[in-house]
């Protein structure tokens, strides 16, 4: 079966939290926009809902999956999901659903439009795999009850969501700063969009804090904390120096407070250093072949 010529996306998650924490939705609209790409296909809009798909009336509850359908039979368009549980997880309301459809239905799991039963098959899988992940939960709680374990009190549970928060933030720190040293190699990159950053970063295999290849809204933040920390560079190399001395361990040579200048034109090379810390960091270690040229 031939591509289609146009698409109208849907994505969804279940909760607000969920995106959140994963940053969900920008992944499928990802996955999406990259189907559309290597096929050729043109991408009209995306869709987003924030519910589940499992109870009876589910459908009632995500009006966006109703305008993206109409839109795409305007548009002669093909609803296109990342994977067909986005649309449901009850095969019985899928099926309700799918009778009144006049638009095809594309997965991008699957590179290619699906027929009905194609679609009821993966959803009904997909919802016999949440049930047996529910089913398996519960009864690992019990079992885990039965033998007499405790189970993780709230004090437990804060302490554990604050510790994953710290890594999350530890982990966004360090991406902050790779982002803020591309955007030092060329003034150019400053001014890029927020998809063109994006782009860029996704082809120097850079990936988001989860993993993830970057999106136009996942990669906003980030370059917001990254244009903080170049200011917070430009503000360490204005700093006035330390007074004391610094010693160079390979010259075995002492700079005095004099040589200020030289120091200071040294480490404006090095915005990821601090001014602080080249007091007990040798100048040379840091830039020889700049030092080289300044003292030799």
């Amino acid at each position: 079966m031939t591509s289609p010529a146009s698409a109208i996306g849907y994505i969804r998650v279940s909760t607000a939290k969920q995106n959140e924490e994963d940053h969900a939705l920008a992944a499928q609209a990802e996955k999406i926009r990259r189907q559309c790409v290597e096929r050729g296909i043109r991408l009209i809009a995306i869709y987003e809902d924030t519910s589940s798909a499992v109870g009876p009336h589910s459908l009632e509850r995500r009006p966006s999956l109703g305008e993206a359908a109409k839109w795409a039979a305007r548009e002669n368009a093909c609803l296109m999901v990342p994977e067909p549980t986005r649309l449901f997880r009850n095969a019985e309301v899928a099926k309700r659903w799918l009778r009144t459809m006049t638009v095809p239905v594309y997965s991008v799991r699957h590179a290619r439009i699906l027929t009905e039963v194609e679609l009821l098959v993966a959803i009904q899988d997909g919802a016999d795999v949440a049930r047996a992940t529910r089913e398996g939960t519960t009864k690992a709680l019990d079992a885990k009850r039965k033998s007499g374990a405790t189970l993780g009190s709230k004090g437990d549970r804060a302490a554990a969501n604050k510790a994953s928060a710290l890594a999350r933030a530890q982990r966004s720190d360090g991406i902050s700063d790779t982002i803020a040293r591309i955007l030092l190699e060329d003034e150019a990159y400053r001014a890029l969009s927020h998809q063109a950053l994006a782009d860029l970063l996704n082809r120097r295999k850079i990936l988001s804090g989860w993993s993830r290849p970057w999106t136009r809204d996942s990669v906003k933040r980030l370059r917001k904390d990254a244009e903080q920390r170049i200011g917070e560079w430009a503000d360490w190399d204005n700093e006035p120096l330390p007074a004391h001395q610094i010693i160079d361990e390979k010259a075995s040579e002492v700079i005095t407070a004099s040589d200020a200048s030289v120091q200071h034109s040294a480490t404006l090379q090095l915005p990821t250093v601090r001014q602080r810390e080249i007091s007990v960091v040798p100048l040379t270690r840091l830039a020889p072949r700049l030092f080289a040229r300044r003292i030799g």
